[in-house]
């Protein structure tokens, strides 16, 4: 007798482990839907322009560039030699407001920051010499 209620209790015992794992995956769903709704929400990932800048001893080039609202690579050639990177800040009315910066390893002569840049005009400054600025328009 005991011989024929061994597979029945083996079927019994399978569903209530499978019962188990059925009710802590739905907690789980519920536990990250709620911690999804409360995370702050990041621009989305999309295409990303690069806009390149060369940096020279008497200023950088091209003096002005256009890129389109959202995710922008900033890639700097250093030509001089020496620069330390760009400052990248937004010019408002009268005043400016640090957007970001493009440092450059001691060595090397490239180097890239990926920036979320909204609508505005940027100045664009080497940082060895603030005097060598070019203009970035972020324009739809």
């Amino acid at each position: 007798m005991q011989k024929k209620f061994r597979p029945l209790l083996f079927l019994f015992a399978a569903l209530v482990l499978s019962t188990i794992v059925v009710v802590a995956l739905l907690k789980v769903g519920e536990e990250s839907s709620v911690s999804a709704e409360s995370t702050p929400t990041f621009p989305i990932r999309g295409p990303v322009q690069v806009v390149r800048f060369a940096l020279y001893d008497i200023g950088i080039y091209p003096q002005e560039a256009r890129a389109k609202p959202g995710m922008i690579t900033i890639a700097i050639e250093d030509l001089s030699g020496n620069s330390s990177g760009l400052s990248i800040e937004r010019v408002e009315a009268a005043s400016r407001v640090p957007a970001g910066v493009v440092s450059k390893t001691t060595n090397g002569l490239r180097s890239r920051t990926e920036l979320f840049l909204p609508e505005g005009r940027y100045e664009v400054s080497d940082v060895t010499r603030p005097d060598n600025r070019a203009l970035l328009l972020v324009e739809p």
